[in-house]
């Protein structure tokens, strides 16, 4: 099943619908069923098909056809009285990345799902590979990225700074950021250590060095706040 199918009948679920998927309907196949029950009482049936594209307008016109299908609507009649005991009218759902407004169809879009999916994930170990993921991405990486989107710019500026203090971070850190201009600023303070650490790198380091910073003039570091041609002696 793909990712897609997954989310959505993840979403389904967290609604509180018993779900069917991929179910033959003659060459179509029906993606889901879903049936809500309430105090013992079915309260919604929803086919639901799902049509997702990450960067073009999808073509909905497959889904349409499998709703108007009539071997489609007649295997669907037939899940609901199996499961149900009796025959219920059903919603038809699209789920998708388009905007499109389809007469007699809920469209919901992919987007939301998504988000509800992601915001009902909790810290249990999920087995589904894809509702994993989402939950990695989720507490792992997201999470990650809004700690350090709510520190204020001079938190970072300190962290920065505090790291640059360190000694054993100082050679890595002066080849990823010698070019920003916060610690362009610190390193002018640091000249003697910046002035050891040039004259210690081989000749085709200091070549690549002068290469980089010839690259772009506006962004690198002027030769009169480094002088080049003392560590080049």
């Amino acid at each position: 099943m793909n990712a897609e199918k997954e989310i959505v009948e993840t979403w389904l679920n967290s609604l509180g619908f018993f779900t069917i998927r991929d179910i033959n309907a003659g060459k179509n196949i029906i993606s889901i069923i879903g049936i809500k029950l309430e105090d013992h009482k079915v309260q919604r049936v929803v086919h639901v098909e799902i049509a997702c594209s990450i960067s073009n307008e999808v073509l909905i016109k497959d889904c349409l056809k499998k709703f108007d299908d009539a071997r489609v609507k007649s295997k669907v009649k037939s899940v609901i009285k199996t499961f149900v005991g009796k025959n219920l009218d059903y919603d038809k759902v699209l789920v998708t990345t388009s905007k499109k407004k389809i007469r007699g169809v809920e469209v919901v879009n992919f987007s939301d799902v998504l988000k509800k999916v992601v915001d009902n994930l909790d810290k249990q170990r999920y087995d589904n590979q894809t509702i994993r993921t989402l939950q990695l991405m989720k507490f792992i990486y997201l999470k990650k990225n809004r700690i350090y989107k709510s520190i204020s710019k001079k938190r970072k500026r300190e962290i920065l700074l505090e790291s640059l203090k360190d000694r054993s971070m100082q050679r890595e850190l002066i080849n990823s950021y010698l070019m920003q201009e916060i610690v362009k600023k610190y390193l002018r303070k640091q000249k003697d250590f910046l002035l050891d650490y040039l004259r210690s790198m081989s000749k085709k380091k200091k070549e690549e060095l002068i290469a980089e910073i010839k690259k772009k003039p506006t962004e690198r570091v002027k030769t009169k706040n480094i002088p080049l041609k003392e560590f080049l002696k």
